[in-house]
């Protein structure tokens, strides 16, 4: 299982672009995030080794930012994997352990898995919501994004879209439920006809 374009979009929306060059649309260079750490992009560090590595005032294209987001997904899809691959998840539920783990990476050391594994899907998500600190203080950013993921695991995508702005999701949302519901009402992919 991969990360779906909702969940990209959603740790896209709570990563954020930031620090885009003046005068240079379409391009960014590093910042220091809330706890001091060296970013670019949507959330790219050099804390898990996944390269490209990165140095102060490097610049990076909104390309260079897609590409180091595919990369860095690899690595929290993988813990999420590791974490619970002998339970079946929704797809929901995978995008948002996955954007839990790129944001903290700290699925493994929580008590998440193993609340999954038994059952109790209520303790594991009051135990997501819990990770809203940075720095020894909470920050109001990473409370509205557990809110979103906890919306997200629960299936909840309406809630998800909205805690995360993101405005186009509803109709998203009502296209996805139309084609899960009424697979017949979803119009056919028409490929033209090379010769002719």
């Amino acid at each position: 299982m991969q990360t779906s374009e909702l969940g990209r979009d959603i740790i896209k929306i709570f990563e954020g672009c930031m620090q885009a060059i003046p005068g240079r649309p379409g391009y960014y260079t590093t910042y220091r995030d809330e706890v001091g750490v060296l970013t670019i992009g949507f959330g790219h560090t050099n804390l898990g080794d996944i390269p490209p590595h990165i140095v102060p005032g490097v610049v990076w294209s909104a390309i260079n930012c897609d590409e180091a987001l595919s990369a860095d997904l690899v690595a929290s899809e993988q813990e999420v994997h590791s974490c619970l691959h002998d339970v079946s998840l929704t797809q929901n539920q995978f995008d948002a352990l996955v954007s839990f783990e790129f944001n903290t990476g700290h699925l493994r050391k929580s008590s998440i898995p193993q609340k999954i594994h038994d059952g109790d899907i209520d303790r594991a998500v009051a135990t997501l919501l819990l990770y809203d600190h940075a720095g020894g203080q909470i920050l109001p950013g990473l409370t509205r994004r557990r809110e979103c993921e906890a919306a997200l695991f629960r299936g909840n995508l309406r809630t998800a879209a909205s805690i995360a702005d993101l405005h186009d999701m509803q109709d998203e949302f009502n296209r996805t439920q139309t084609s899960i519901a009424v697979p017949e009402l979803v119009e056919p992919v028409t490929v033209p006809n090379p010769t002719g």
